[in-house]
């Protein structure tokens, strides 16, 4: 890694920022535009990059055979190499991920896959960056067990969204589109009549019945929204045109919104990706709307991202303007899951009364009588399970919802004493935070605070809880400074990137 690049990347986050011509800092860093240009280029598969390990973790759909042979990739080496394409294509995406390549002065990749070097231009990546987008069906489904309410004014919108079940429904794309729409609208009718018919709906009901309904693979993990702030701010940029709309208008952009924010590194690095081919080159046309809101956080990323590929003592990294406001420990989110599961459990297996169940045996019992073995065994048996279970619950359910509460309480006084202690034990860790960061980059989400424009917010979420499990918060100020600062540490102390 070039210091230069590093210093490219640190006047185009000033000029984003203070909105100032690049060409004084641009001479004082670098002999020649061309040299910030050539600089640039590799800041744009760096970006490119960002974008394939944040979504490497999903299963394309593309041919992994055309993607390797259309002469994208250059395989220069001994024919008594085997290697089947895809143990390429993973090998790639495994040295993409860990930072382990290097760049030419063309800006094309150098890496080695086994005994194989390969070279990756920046066509190559743009194909696998927007293959591996187009390879997830993603939608919001909102639920809501009572009747839904016309969102009229703010304060009916924050109730809608205090109230209502939020999941994220995703699909690897296999067929046609139209084809997962409709089983998508399907399996959410099929799943909201189902539940009608039920007095209490619990998240995980819904989770159970849609998958269940549901002809096609879908995942379906539930999902809070941190703070209701994101989307009344977008709701209040429309103005009062957002509260003359029908409701089923309404809870359309609230789930587009939703998405958009679940996804906005990627949205920011999109958008940033055309900002800097457009600094590279000013007649290119772009698509983007070039604005603060995702430049800085996609620049801000990038430069984490670098920092990931240099082989640096993070003691030496000034941290200390990064307010960290939310942190679970693995181990407290390990704990907070078996958590969930004990409740889950206590709440399916809560005992009858013993009248209920005495009544309950008789009953089947006298079914059992009139079942032939011959002509229906299938339902003797299940009947016959279904007498044991009422059973064992007359005779030992009472203990084991006993031994559950034991556990369950056990287990509260441990989380609660975790939750205590967890930032501490974080505070002065400089290598954990940096860590976290990091992962924020390529696994979390890293955006502007809607309340305060001039803070940027990096957090990680964990689906299962349904929680954030880090977050953090730094002005842009202090951001930049952070850069600077450590730009200068990086000439003096490291080296090779000076």
């Amino acid at each position: 890694m070039n210091l230069q690049v590093l210093k490219a990347l640190e006047i185009l986050i000033n000029s984003a920022y203070y909105n100032e011509k690049m060409t004084n800092q641009i001479k004082a860093e670098f002999s020649s535009k061309d040299e910030f240009i050539s600089n640039l280029k590799i800041l744009y598969s760096e970006l490119l990059i960002n974008t394939i390990v944040a979504q490497s973790n999903k299963k394309p759909n593309f041919s992994i055979s055309n993607l390797i042979s259309k002469g994208k990739i250059s395989l220069y080496s001994n024919n008594s190499v085997t290697n089947t394409e895809e143990t390429i294509y993973y090998g790639i995406i495994e040295a993409l991920k860990n930072g382990q390549y290097i760049f030419d002065s063309d800006g094309v990749i150098h890496l080695t896959v086994g005994p194989l070097p390969l070279r990756l231009n920046n066509d190559w990546l743009e194909n696998l960056a927007n293959g591996l987008k187009k390879s997830t069906y993603q939608k919001v489904f909102l639920y809501n067990k009572n009747r839904e309410n016309d969102i009229t004014d703010e304060n009916s919108l924050v109730n809608y969204l205090y109230h209502t079940k939020t999941f994220i429904i995703e699909n690897t794309i296999t067929r046609p589109i139209e084809k997962i729409e409709k089983n998508f609208t399907d399996s959410k009718r099929k799943t909201e009549h189902e539940l009608s018919r039920r007095k209490v709906v619990k998240v995980d009901d819904v989770i159970d019945v849609f998958s269940r309904v549901s002809s096609n693979d879908f995942d379906i993990t539930k999902y809070k929204l941190p703070s209701p702030t994101y989307i009344i701010k977008k709701v209040n940029r429309l103005g009062i045109n957002f509260y003359k709309q029908p409701l089923h208008i309404q809870k359309k952009k609230i789930c587009d919104w939703i998405l958009e924010y679940i996804n906005c590194n990627e949205i920011n690095n999109e958008v940033t990706r055309e900002f800097i081919a457009k600094t590279c080159n000013p007649n290119k046309k772009v698509t983007s709307d070039f604005n603060k809101q995702n430049i800085i956080p996609g620049l801000i990323s990038l430069y984490i991202q670098l920092l990931n590929n240099l082989d640096i003592n993070f003691d030496t990294i000034a941290l200390h303007n990064f307010k960290i406001t939310n942190y679970l420990t693995p181990e407290l989110q390990e704990h907070l899951l078996e958590l969930q599961s004990i409740i889950k459990t206590i709440n399916k297996n809560k005992p009858s009364s013993e009248e209920e169940l005495i009544n309950r045996i008789n009953s089947i019992s006298n079914e059992l009588n009139n079942i032939s073995i011959l002509s229906n065994p299938e339902s003797l048996i299940a009947k016959n399970d279904e007498l044991n279970e009422a059973v064992y619950q007359l005779n030992y359910g009472s203990i084991t919802i006993e031994r559950l509460l034991q556990e369950r309480n056990t287990l509260q006084n441990i989380i609660h004493y975790e939750q205590e202690n967890s930032l501490t034990d974080l505070a002065f860790d400089n290598e954990k935070i940096i860590y976290l960061i990091k992962k924020c980059v390529t696994e979390g989400r890293i955006y502007l605070n809607p309340l305060d424009k001039n803070k940027i917010i990096m957090e990680l979420y964990n689906k299962e809880l349904g929680r954030i499990t880090f977050q953090t918060e730094i002005t842009i100020q202090n951001a930049l400074m952070f850069i600077t600062i450590n730009n200068e540490l990086l000439e003096q102390t490291v080296p090779h990137v000076a």
